[in-house]
């Protein structure tokens, strides 16, 4: 019987010498790296931890970087090329000198075309009677003609505002005080 049990108790004990080794060297707190430097799980866990958290600080920068910027924090500064030449092409205003009749249009704020833009002539105070010939202060536009609305008997305190016969026109009012 002796002999019969010996080779399994050596060979038991081979297994377990050869597992007791590898268990302790994987699981040992110091191993020989490539180079041959003697290095730790520790430290290795530490530079891996380094790396992770430089990456994590440049994507929170990227994305607070493009916030910053008007852009969508999803979007991290990257746009089409299409896109941006469809910026860069903005439509050219359309402008009385060029396009005299845009002043004839319905809802245009007149006929005339008075540097670039549309006007009435018979009642604006900037452009009365003719381009450029701008009213006085207290004056306004009434018909073409720059009227003292603060005296007028016929234009008191607006174009067209009559004061009754016999009274007269003061401050704008008729027959003030």
């Amino acid at each position: 019987m002796r002999t019969s049990s010996a080779p399994i108790s050596l060979f038991s004990c081979s297994i377990t010498t050869k597992f007791s080794n590898a268990a302790i060297f994987f699981f040992s707190s110091s191993s020989y790296n490539s180079v041959g430097y003697k290095s730790s799980p520790s430290q290795a866990m530490k530079l891996i931890s380094g790396v992770f958290f430089v990456f994590v600080v440049a994507f929170l920068l990227s994305l607070v970087s493009s916030s910053v910027h008007g852009e969508a924090p999803w979007s991290l500064g990257r746009r089409s090329r299409t896109l941006l030449a469809e910026q860069n092409h903005r439509p050219v205003p359309r402008t009385c000198n060029h396009f005299p009749r845009i002043c004839s249009a319905e809802g245009s704020p007149g006929p005339s075309c008075c540097k670039k833009q549309c006007v009435n002539v018979m009642i604006d105070s900037r452009n009365c009677g003719q381009c450029g010939n701008k009213c006085r202060y207290g004056e306004a536009c009434c018909s073409g003609n720059c009227v003292n609305i603060m005296y007028a008997r016929n234009n008191c305190g607006g174009c067209h505002e009559r004061c009754k016969n016999g009274s007269y026109c003061t401050y704008g009012m008729c027959s003030y005080g």
